[in-house]
């Protein structure tokens, strides 16, 4: 009778168990039309939820700012917006479980997913302050909680925090010029050089003639270039006033953010949370182009928001050394080094490829992927990748390739 009780209690908790997540409902939700490209709702279901009535499923949980409780999926805009970003980021799941299967991403489990947070992340308590610093208009992925937390805070896991949007005025460039021109050393130095120059030019024509040169000519000369120093800039700045940008995003309606972020979480085993570079950004906006299967990243967002840039894999850029610097993280230099040798080698190798860099780059003693460069680590990462990757008698070729590639873009 015990045993039977036994067997009977331990059917129930399986069947229990794998009926928690058995609820499908479809659901408005914002995605990029397959066609068009532009954003726009369509009715898609939304996979292993806990409740129908709620955003919470087997792998993510979509909250309001600092609230632990899922998000109504009731219709109102609020409800749409979690229901994308539940499909969205199930979208880009479903990519990285083909790419490196369940085990690969067992490091994720269950994912808490924040809409319209402003909070900065601090390590050590999680949320810093309300009033320090609120942020808008982009989404960040958040590392688990380490021996840095301090010990009267709860343990966290990783979590993707979309900003809410917010528009603000940016400065144009004749705006930064007009700003610019407005400072009294820099005039002071110009009309120096201005002087100088002339004076400079008129003595050298004096020798080369051996005469005294009428001076009249060249004095008309520095009140002309007066002139233009002193009118220019005004007329610009008028113009620099008048012409102002706004900008603003709406993350948690736009899918590649989705893919973009949670491939940060999906490589979060090598590539560091929290670290944007160039090579980091670059591979995580290369995943998100993959997953969407358009070549464009932030382009077309209508009503969702108006970017400062639209990253795109098919320009031909020219290599800097400026492209290493964190301030450069969102350029495109990474990602067209990506986009173009994938033309080159096909989606699939490439993406393989990349896995495969990522892991050679963190064996390097400079500190990992966190320090790697795109010219000698990310390259070179990539040669042995795609070599690796082909036939022995199509190593050569594959080195041609890919050299085809990077010297149009000045490595």
């Amino acid at each position: 009778m015990l045993k039977s009780s036994a067997l009977a209690i331990l059917f129930f908790s399986l069947t229990q168990s794998s009926s928690v997540y058995a609820f499908t409902k479809t659901h408005q939700v914002y995605v990029r039309n397959d066609e068009t490209h532009q954003i726009e709702l369509q009715e898609h279901a939304l996979e292993d939820l806990v409740d129908p009535g709620f955003a919470e499923g087997k792998h993510f949980k979509v909250v309001d700012q600092k609230s632990e409780t899922p998000i109504a999926l009731d219709g109102s805009e609020m409800g749409i917006r979690a229901a994308s970003v539940y499909h969205n980021l199930t979208t880009a799941r479903k990519f990285w479980v083909n790419l490196v299967g369940e085990s690969g991403l067992e490091h994720i489990g269950h994912l808490t997913v924040r809409l319209d947070i402003t909070n900065q992340f601090t390590d050590l308590a999680r949320f810093m302050n309300d009033s320090l610093a609120p942020s808008y208009n982009n989404a960040t992925s958040i590392p688990k909680s380490d021996d840095e937390k301090l010990d009267n805070y709860p343990s966290w896991n990783y979590e993707i925090w979309f900003r809410p949007q917010k528009e603000v005025s940016e400065k144009t460039a004749l705006a930064a010029f007009d700003e610019a021109s407005k400072n009294k050393a820099m005039y002071a130095q110009v009309r120096f050089g201005l002087l100088n120059n002339a004076l400079t030019q008129y003595a050298q024509m004096s020798v080369r003639f051996d005469t005294l040169i009428n001076p009249k000519y060249h004095l008309k000369q520095i009140a002309v270039n007066f002139a233009i120093t002193e009118a220019v800039p005004k007329v610009l700045g008028v113009f620099g006033r008048m012409i102002k940008r706004k900008v603003f995003l709406d993350t948690a309606t736009i899918p590649e953010v989705a893919y973009h972020e949670y491939t940060h979480i999906a490589l979060a085993k090598t590539l560091p949370i929290g670290n944007s570079t160039p090579v980091l950004e670059g591979i995580a906006n290369f995943f998100a182009m993959q997953i969407m299967g358009y070549d464009k990243i932030i382009a077309k967002l209508g009503d969702h928001g108006k970017a400062r840039q639209v990253m795109s894999g098919k320009k031909w850029s020219r290599y800097s050394q400026m492209h290493e610097q964190h301030s450069y993280s969102w350029e495109n230099l990474t990602l067209e080094v990506l986009c173009h040798l994938a033309d080159e080698f096909s989606d699939e190798t490439m993406q393989k490829a990349l896995l495969l860099s990522i892991q050679k780059m963190e064996s390097y003693q400079l500190g990992g992927v966190s320090k790697a460069n795109i010219r000698v680590h990310l390259t070179d990462a990539l040669h042995s990748a795609l070599s690796s990757l082909s036939a022995p008698n199509e190593r050569f070729n594959v080195a041609y390739r890919i050299n085809t590639v990077l010297d149009r873009m000045g490595f």
